[in-house]
């Protein structure tokens, strides 16, 4: 069932909107959770922050660059493939996010395993940790994204026909 079609101007510009709010939404949850992530690390590796405004601050770029990243080589594209072969559920946008949510510890764990970059103590606890952490951002921000760019348009299939 190949619905292609091409979208209206204005539902161009809300997937526009819906992408350039990724970076900056990963930014700001990367600030605000940075107390929990500070935790779990605290409870796997022990010690503390010195200052934690800054790593708040450093975890919340952090975010946001790899945000950026994540939104313009996998999420945009994806979307794209996916509306030409008609309209997308709210199921298909969450599982998107959870996936591409956990892109960037995909290529850093390996690059960090073929550097000997990875602490000798490094745990399923941890490995779970960091998957959390990217559905984590990966949901939110595909929340966000179906919120403004497909709720209530001819690009949302709803589960009720």
């Amino acid at each position: 069932m190949n619905q292609s079609r091409d979208l209206t101007v204005a539902q161009e510009m809300r997937l526009f909107a819906g992408f350039v709010v990724q970076p900056f939404s990963a930014a700001v949850l990367g600030f605000i959770a940075f107390p929990l992530i500070d935790l779990t690390r605290t409870a796997l590796e022990g010690g503390g922050t010195t200052d934690a405004m800054r790593a708040a601050i450093s975890v919340g770029l952090g975010a946001g660059f790899a945000a950026f990243l994540v939104t313009v080589c996998g999420a945009f594209p994806v979307v794209v493939w996916l509306l030409k072969h008609g309209p997308l559920t709210l199921k298909q946008i969450l599982w998107g996010g959870v996936i591409l949510g956990n892109i960037p510890f995909a290529i850093i764990v390996p690059l960090a395993v073929m550097t000997n970059n990875v602490n000798a103590g490094a745990s399923w606890f941890g490995l779970i940790r960091a998957l959390a952490f990217g559905a984590l951002f990966g949901v939110v921000g595909a929340a966000l994204f179906w919120a403004i760019s497909i709720r209530g348009t001819d690009m949302e299939q709803s589960l009720v026909q």
